[in-house]
């Protein structure tokens, strides 16, 4: 009788033993597992930020194309008005002239302003952005 107890307990004792190998092999199985998902992860998350770099480099040599633009046009502006005050007289045309001027010139303020005030929020709202994640 005590050797059927010693065989119990030695079939229990390979039974424990196998469950144990089992759950190792099933631990390492996951972790390889995760590991491989979190490698997968941080490549997506480099990608991501590059993509986002070349995003906000586009934007800004936008942003740059748009106010070098505008600035052209204040430029041709002023040099219209100098041209046509050389050549115009005081008088009703002239100051019809430069009220036409002033109205551009402080339309094209405003259009830098707001240019500037989108630039502003879209780098704001990026920020805040990469502050969340």
């Amino acid at each position: 009788e005590v050797w059927k107890l010693l065989e119990a307990m030695d079939r229990r004792q390979s039974s424990l033993e196998s469950n144990v190998r089992d759950l190792r092999n099933t631990v390492q199985l996951w972790s390889d597992i995760i590991q491989e998902g979190l490698a997968d992860l941080s490549v997506q998350m480099k990608v991501v930020t590059l993509k986002h770099r070349c995003e906000q480099r586009m934007h800004s040599n936008i942003q740059a194309e748009d106010e070098s633009t505008v600035i052209e046009q204040l430029s041709n502006i002023e040099q219209r008005k100098q041209t046509k005050h050389s050549k115009i007289q005081e008088g009703p045309e002239f100051d019809a002239h430069m009220c036409k001027a002033e109205k551009q010139l402080q339309e094209l303020q405003m259009s830098v302003r707001d240019m500037k005030l989108k630039w502003f929020n879209g780098a704001q709202g990026c920020r805040d952005q990469r502050r969340e994640h």
